[in-house]
């Protein structure tokens, strides 16, 4: 699993994301940013379609989040989609 900040320097967390998938098609990923779930779609960085958590977040909300994905039960495992 792959837990990943939508705006870093160098390359996006999106970015990154499709880098990985090319090398390994199957695994799960959870974007974090201090955006809003609004702003993010909004502006096309991400679609409703990926699992995202807003900062800040407690440890217990990651947790379940990660949990909630590798249990197969994340936005993206429903719609069938890792991106």
């Amino acid at each position: 699993m792959v837990v990943s900040d939508i705006v870093m320097p160098d390359l996006s967390g999106p970015q990154v994301v499709k880098r990985l998938t090319e090398l390994r098609g199957d695994i799960k990923i959870l974007f974090v940013s201090g955006y809003t779930s609004d702003a993010v779609f909004r502006h096309g960085v991400l679609d409703s379609q990926v699992d995202f958590l807003q900062k800040p977040y407690t440890a217990v909300s990651l947790a379940s989040k990660v949990r909630e994905i590798l249990d197969g039960e994340g936005v993206a495992a429903s719609r069938g989609t890792s991106l």
